[in-house]
């Protein structure tokens, strides 16, 4: 069923994009700012003499310096309780990184001028994550959002259409959870427990729905092409109606595949 419904839905997109494709006076060229992204190295030591005490400050090499070796020296004691495997994780590769960044920009002032020179790309996706954590917390919760919308659009399904509120609940859950995973955290147990309990349902179509969904409204909150579009300075709204041209015929395709689909296979 997914195979033949992958199938449909490439050579449908890509007959929609031959036959869609704007005219040569709405074509965008190479912004500007992708030439803006080859950050010459810099020095990023100051300039001046320092005037004030908060000067002082962002000029003081061995708080620099001190926050590093406390950095690595809590490295070094958890690889030693723990072991390597046991203390690995997210939290310490970024506190790793920050400890390293102490010794390369020993000046505080060093380090923030040159954050803001090589992160202006992905500022948005940046600034967005942090708050994409934290809806994920509210949805997870026994009794959240993201059970209430699934167990209410689920209660009317049966075998056959269940692939389809599988689908439709992914894409909503999505847009407040853009990672598959962390969605799939939530959604998940309770589309395998809703599967269960109607029979004749097939799990593996449910499962494979949920894909199709999250994967469809990422059209809508493209968060992978942010850094792309930042490279040839354009913005989310040039591309994002195409995006949701697309989405619409993706929506219909595949909700009539998992319908039909299983009828004659």
């Amino acid at each position: 069923m997914s195979i033949i419904l992958w199938v449909v839905l490439a050579v449908v997109f890509i007959l929609l994009v031959l036959f869609t494709q704007p005219g040569k006076d709405e074509l965008v060229e190479l912004g500007d700012i992708a030439t803006e992204a080859d950050v010459v190295p810099e020095s990023y030591k100051s300039t001046k003499k320092p005037e004030n005490a908060a000067e002082h400050m962002n000029a003081f090499k061995p708080f620099m310096w001190i926050t590093g070796a406390f950095i690595f020296v809590y490295i070094v004691y958890s690889v030693a309780t723990k072991g390597l495997l046991g203390a690995l994780n997210m939290n310490l590769v970024i506190f790793l990184f920050v400890g390293i960044n102490c010794f390369l920009f020993p000046e505080p002032h060093q380090w923030i001028e040159a954050h803001k020179n090589s992160m202006h790309l992905a500022t948005d996706v940046m600034l967005q994550f942090p708050f994409y954590g934290a809806i994920m917390g509210m949805m997870y919760i026994d009794g959240g959002l993201g059970s209430v919308l699934i167990n209410a659009m689920i209660s009317v399904a049966n075998a056959q259409t269940m692939p389809i509120f599988s689908f439709l609940s992914a894409c909503v859950v999505n847009l407040f959870i853009p990672s598959q995973g962390g969605q799939f955290t939530v959604q998940g147990p309770l589309i395998v427990e809703a599967a269960k309990a109607i029979p004749g349902t097939n799990l593996v179509n449910c499962l494979n729905a949920f894909v199709y969904g999250d994967e469809c409204t990422n059209l809508l909150q493209p968060l992978y092409v942010i850094p792309a579009l930042s490279v040839v300075g354009m913005k989310l709204k040039d591309v994002w109606g195409f995006m949701a041209f697309i989405c619409v015929f993706w929506v219909v395709i595949v909700c009539l595949g998992l319908y039909f689909i299983p009828m004659f296979i």
